[in-house]
């Protein structure tokens, strides 16, 4: 649950409260990240690869929701960054 907050509940709220002050001001553009995880996961990582693909699907609804009122909605889908996080989940899989 707190996975899902944070990665999808912050880019929603965000959205929620940014787009009408950007329908006032003409248009805009929103640019959330995303992840490779959200499209090809790995083992371990399903919470995480859950939300990214959670973000994939509300950037294209977003995109598809306002693209008429002038405001553009992408993502960017970076690859996996060696951190402690993925050391850990990489661990999890060796015997």
């Amino acid at each position: 649950n707190r996975t899902m907050s944070v990665n999808v509940g912050s880019i929603y709220l965000t959205a929620r409260f940014g787009i009408p002050e950007m329908i006032k001001r003409g248009g805009g553009a929103i640019v959330n990240v995303a992840s490779v995880q959200g499209i090809a996961c790995q083992e371990n990582v399903a919470a995480y690869a859950t939300t990214k693909g959670a973000i994939h699907t509300l950037t294209r609804s977003l995109a598809l929701d306002y693209a008429r009122k002038g405001i553009r909605v992408n993502s960017v889908s970076p690859g996996s960054v060696r951190t402690p996080i993925l050391e850990r989940a990489a661990r999890a899989d060796d015997p």
